[in-house]
Protein backbone atom coordinates (compact mmCIF):
# COMPACT_ATOMS: atom_id res chain seq x y z
CA UNK A 1 0.00 0.00 0.00
CA UNK A 2 0.87 3.59 -0.40
CA UNK A 3 1.98 5.70 2.33
CA UNK A 4 -1.15 7.51 2.63
CA UNK A 5 -3.15 4.45 2.34
CA UNK A 6 -1.14 3.25 5.52
CA UNK A 7 -1.56 6.73 7.12
CA UNK A 8 -5.56 6.51 6.71
CA UNK A 9 -5.42 2.42 7.63
CA UNK A 10 -3.94 4.37 10.99
CA UNK A 11 -7.14 6.13 11.28
CA UNK A 12 -10.40 4.64 10.38
CA UNK A 13 -11.39 0.97 11.75
CA UNK A 14 -11.54 -1.94 8.41
CA UNK A 15 -15.42 -1.23 8.62
CA UNK A 16 -15.10 2.30 8.17
CA UNK A 17 -12.31 1.90 5.42
CA UNK A 18 -15.17 -0.28 3.71
CA UNK A 19 -17.91 2.41 3.90
CA UNK A 20 -15.31 4.47 2.44
CA UNK A 21 -14.39 3.00 -0.27
CA UNK A 22 -13.13 4.99 -3.12
CA UNK A 23 -14.38 8.21 -1.80
CA UNK A 24 -11.98 11.52 -1.64
CA UNK A 25 -10.00 11.32 1.22
CA UNK A 26 -7.88 14.45 3.06
CA UNK A 27 -6.03 14.16 6.27
CA UNK A 28 -4.94 17.54 7.83
CA UNK A 29 -2.22 17.93 10.70
CA UNK A 30 -2.99 21.12 11.78
CA UNK A 31 -0.25 22.88 14.08
CA UNK A 32 -0.55 25.97 16.60
CA UNK A 33 1.77 27.34 18.59
CA UNK A 34 -0.42 29.52 20.87
CA UNK A 35 -0.53 29.20 24.28
CA UNK A 36 -3.92 30.55 24.79
CA UNK A 37 -5.33 27.94 22.55
CA UNK A 38 -4.35 25.61 25.12
CA UNK A 39 -6.66 24.75 28.19
CA UNK A 40 -5.95 25.79 31.65
CA UNK A 41 -5.97 21.92 32.90
CA UNK A 42 -3.18 21.06 30.51
CA UNK A 43 -1.09 23.79 30.94
CA UNK A 44 -1.42 23.00 35.10
CA UNK A 45 -0.62 19.31 33.74
CA UNK A 46 2.69 20.23 32.86
CA UNK A 47 3.47 22.35 35.23
CA UNK A 48 3.15 19.18 37.94
CA UNK A 49 5.83 17.51 35.41
CA UNK A 50 8.16 20.64 35.25
CA UNK A 51 7.93 21.57 38.78
CA UNK A 52 11.23 21.28 40.53
CA UNK A 53 12.62 19.57 37.85
CA UNK A 54 15.48 20.80 35.50
CA UNK A 55 13.06 20.81 32.47
CA UNK A 56 12.57 24.67 31.14
CA UNK A 57 9.49 25.13 29.69
CA UNK A 58 9.93 26.60 26.11
CA UNK A 59 6.57 26.73 23.86
CA UNK A 60 3.29 25.04 23.52
CA UNK A 61 1.77 23.58 20.66
CA UNK A 62 -1.44 22.55 19.84
CA UNK A 63 -1.17 19.77 17.26
CA UNK A 64 -4.84 18.06 16.00
CA UNK A 65 -5.28 15.57 13.18
CA UNK A 66 -8.23 16.09 11.09
CA UNK A 67 -9.59 13.47 8.44
CA UNK A 68 -12.09 14.63 5.66
CA UNK A 69 -14.30 12.21 3.30
CA UNK A 70 -15.82 13.64 0.84
CA UNK A 71 -15.83 17.11 2.35
CA UNK A 72 -16.99 15.48 6.35
CA UNK A 73 -14.97 16.48 8.49
CA UNK A 74 -13.60 14.54 11.71
CA UNK A 75 -11.09 15.44 14.21
CA UNK A 76 -8.81 12.28 15.16
CA UNK A 77 -7.62 12.40 18.67
CA UNK A 78 -5.62 9.18 18.32
CA UNK A 79 -4.52 6.66 15.44
CA UNK A 80 -3.84 2.97 15.64
CA UNK A 81 -0.36 3.72 14.65
CA UNK A 82 2.33 6.17 15.82
CA UNK A 83 3.32 9.20 13.77
CA UNK A 84 6.86 10.82 13.17
CA UNK A 85 6.85 14.21 13.53
CA UNK A 86 9.42 16.57 12.98
CA UNK A 87 9.39 20.12 14.64
CA UNK A 88 11.62 23.01 14.00
CA UNK A 89 12.92 24.61 17.55
CA UNK A 90 12.18 27.86 17.60
CA UNK A 91 15.22 30.37 16.74
CA UNK A 92 14.94 32.00 20.95
CA UNK A 93 15.33 28.52 22.02
CA UNK A 94 18.25 27.28 20.36
CA UNK A 95 21.25 26.87 22.25
CA UNK A 96 24.60 25.09 22.85
CA UNK A 97 24.40 21.57 24.82
CA UNK A 98 20.56 22.17 25.14
CA UNK A 99 18.71 18.79 25.14
CA UNK A 100 14.95 19.06 23.98
CA UNK A 101 12.16 16.97 25.05
CA UNK A 102 8.17 16.86 23.84
CA UNK A 103 5.70 16.68 26.90
CA UNK A 104 2.52 15.36 25.65
CA UNK A 105 -1.06 15.98 27.60
CA UNK A 106 -3.42 13.69 26.76
CA UNK A 107 -6.72 13.21 28.57
CA UNK A 108 -4.93 14.57 31.84
CA UNK A 109 -2.23 11.99 31.52
CA UNK A 110 1.10 13.45 30.47
CA UNK A 111 4.42 11.76 28.68
CA UNK A 112 7.84 12.55 27.63
CA UNK A 113 8.78 11.84 24.21
CA UNK A 114 12.06 12.28 23.76
CA UNK A 115 14.54 13.62 20.85
CA UNK A 116 14.74 11.10 18.44
CA UNK A 117 17.50 13.11 15.81
CA UNK A 118 20.95 14.55 15.93
CA UNK A 119 19.79 18.04 14.13
CA UNK A 120 19.93 20.56 16.99
CA UNK A 121 17.68 23.20 15.14
CA UNK A 122 14.61 20.46 15.02
CA UNK A 123 12.67 18.01 17.73
CA UNK A 124 11.67 14.34 15.99
CA UNK A 125 9.23 12.69 18.04
CA UNK A 126 6.68 9.85 17.64
CA UNK A 127 2.87 10.06 18.65
CA UNK A 128 -0.38 8.00 18.04
CA UNK A 129 -2.42 11.24 20.08
CA UNK A 130 -3.14 14.48 19.02
CA UNK A 131 -3.73 17.32 21.35
CA UNK A 132 -1.24 19.49 23.51
CA UNK A 133 1.96 19.59 23.02
CA UNK A 134 4.79 21.13 25.13
CA UNK A 135 8.55 21.69 23.94
CA UNK A 136 10.91 21.33 27.05
CA UNK A 137 14.82 21.49 27.60
CA UNK A 138 17.35 20.82 29.58
CA UNK A 139 20.38 22.73 29.73
CA UNK A 140 23.92 20.75 29.35
CA UNK A 141 25.40 20.53 33.10
CA UNK A 142 29.14 22.08 33.61
CA UNK A 143 32.05 19.80 33.85
CA UNK A 144 33.78 20.38 37.11
CA UNK A 145 37.77 20.63 36.87
CA UNK A 146 38.99 17.51 38.05
CA UNK A 147 41.33 17.62 41.07
CA UNK A 148 45.10 16.81 40.73
CA UNK A 149 44.00 13.45 42.32
CA UNK A 150 41.96 12.11 40.10
CA UNK A 151 44.41 12.89 36.98
CA UNK A 152 45.99 10.23 35.36
CA UNK A 153 49.50 10.09 33.76
CA UNK A 154 48.01 8.26 30.95
CA UNK A 155 46.97 9.60 27.79
CA UNK A 156 42.95 9.79 27.51
CA UNK A 157 41.05 7.37 25.14
CA UNK A 158 39.66 8.92 22.06
CA UNK A 159 35.43 8.65 22.31
CA UNK A 160 33.90 6.31 20.31
CA UNK A 161 30.15 5.55 19.05
CA UNK A 162 29.53 2.99 21.32
CA UNK A 163 30.26 4.98 24.45
CA UNK A 164 27.14 5.19 26.59
CA UNK A 165 28.00 9.01 27.68
CA UNK A 166 26.79 11.63 25.71
CA UNK A 167 25.63 15.12 26.23
CA UNK A 168 22.34 14.70 24.81
CA UNK A 169 20.97 11.70 26.81
CA UNK A 170 18.40 9.58 24.21
CA UNK A 171 20.10 11.05 21.07
CA UNK A 172 21.24 8.19 18.89
CA UNK A 173 24.61 8.05 18.15
CA UNK A 174 24.65 7.83 14.71
CA UNK A 175 24.57 10.83 12.19
CA UNK A 176 21.35 11.13 10.62
CA UNK A 177 22.03 11.67 6.78
CA UNK A 178 19.90 14.31 4.49
CA UNK A 179 17.66 10.43 3.56
CA UNK A 180 16.89 9.20 6.71
CA UNK A 181 15.62 12.78 7.76
CA UNK A 182 13.65 14.59 4.95
CA UNK A 183 11.83 17.73 5.32
CA UNK A 184 9.06 16.98 3.06
CA UNK A 185 6.72 14.50 1.73
CA UNK A 186 5.73 11.14 3.20
CA UNK A 187 7.72 7.59 4.35
CA UNK A 188 6.81 4.42 5.45
CA UNK A 189 3.89 5.07 6.28
CA UNK A 190 4.66 8.49 8.70
CA UNK A 191 4.50 12.10 8.59
CA UNK A 192 7.97 13.71 8.17
CA UNK A 193 6.80 17.26 8.01
CA UNK A 194 8.54 20.46 8.85
CA UNK A 195 5.97 22.03 11.50
CA UNK A 196 6.73 25.57 11.81
CA UNK A 197 7.59 26.85 14.69
CA UNK A 198 4.39 29.80 14.69
CA UNK A 199 2.53 27.07 13.26
CA UNK A 200 1.17 25.27 10.57
CA UNK A 201 -0.94 23.08 8.80
CA UNK A 202 -0.17 19.51 6.58
CA UNK A 203 -2.46 18.43 4.54
CA UNK A 204 -2.34 14.81 2.62
CA UNK A 205 -5.43 14.59 -0.06
CA UNK A 206 -5.79 11.84 -2.12
CA UNK A 207 -9.10 9.58 -4.37
CA UNK A 208 -8.86 5.94 -2.90
CA UNK A 209 -9.45 3.52 -5.42
CA UNK A 210 -11.79 0.48 -4.05
CA UNK A 211 -9.89 -2.89 -3.93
Amino acid sequence: STPIDSLVGMIFSDDELAEIGNSNVEVILNVKGDENAVPTADKNAVEDVISGSDYILGKYFDITLLATVDGDETKITETNGEVTLVVDIPGDLLGEGRTYYMIRVHDGETDILQDLDNVPETITFMTDKFSTYVLVYQEQAESSEPSESSESSEPSEPADSDSTESALPGIPDSTPTEDNNPKTGIAYSVIPAILLAGGGALAISKKRSKK
